[in-house]
């Protein structure tokens, strides 16, 4: 990830309830939030993001396949294709009414 990207990312992520970046792991952008419990792991892909979430909430994930693409290797991974599309897969992942504190 370029440094406009991992920028970009952040910035999408502080916009739309994960207003934490953690230490960087590799070349993914953590992200996370004092609101809520979820952390959101963002790694580029070559048609855009691979963002993976850990939840202690066992239904967050569910709940996004039910309008977001999963990945196609995995099945606890999202593709999203632009930084819009990535602002609102984070969005709705930080509204979740589980993930509250």
């Amino acid at each position: 990830m370029n440094p406009l990207q991992r920028t970009l990312v952040e910035k999408a992520g502080h916009d739309d309830g994960f207003e934490h970046v953690l230490p960087p792991a590799g070349d993914a952008v953590i992200l996370a939030s004092a609101r809520h419990r979820s952390q959101a792991v963002v790694t580029p892909s070559a048609n855009g993001f691979e963002v993976r979430f850990q939840s202690l909430s066992s239904a967050l994930v569910p709940e996004l396949f039910r309008s977001f693409e999963p990945w196609a290797e995995t099945d606890d991974a999202f593709r999203v294709n632009t930084l819009a599309d990535l602002a609102i897969l984070l969005r709705r992942a930080s509204n979740e009414p589980d993930q509250t504190i």
